[in-house]
């Protein structure tokens, strides 16, 4: 910068610091447009991530029924194979022994509530 002195005192060109100003304020507004661009992009991929956060609940929720259902027909496959080990190859026969164990409220599984009564049948007769 241009400085001139008079009577002791020291000035700075007007030009000069209308430049300084200027410069200052160009510096100061490029970062500004840079970090408004910086927020807008951030803010950009917050919202894409929360889409697939949502995606992926949704999938956790699918795999959860599903493991389920996968469980379920497990479960049911077990009580099918044992029943017919054990004679009830009719499915109402089976449906009809399952439906006389559930009522039993027995602590016993399935196939032991079975077996024990076909150990002790003399005692049902």
């Amino acid at each position: 910068m241009k400085t001139i002195t008079h009577e002791g005192v020291e000035y700075v060109l007007k030009a000069d610091i209308e430049s300084a100003f200027k410069d200052r304020i160009s510096k100061l507004s490029a970062r500004a447009i840079q970090a408004e661009e910086q927020a807008k992009a951030l803010q950009e991929q917050m919202d894409n991530q929360s889409g697939e956060l949502e995606k992926i609940s949704k999938l956790q929720e699918k795999v959860s029924t599903l493991e389920q259902s996968l469980q379920d027909a497990e479960s049911k496959y077990t009580r099918v194979s044992m029943l017919s080990e054990q004679g009830f190859t009719d499915p109402e026969l089976r449906e009809a022994v399952e439906w006389a164990y559930q009522r039993s409220k027995t602590e016993a599984t399935l196939e032991d509530w079975i077996k024990g009564i076909k150990r002790n049948r003399k005692r049902l007769l």
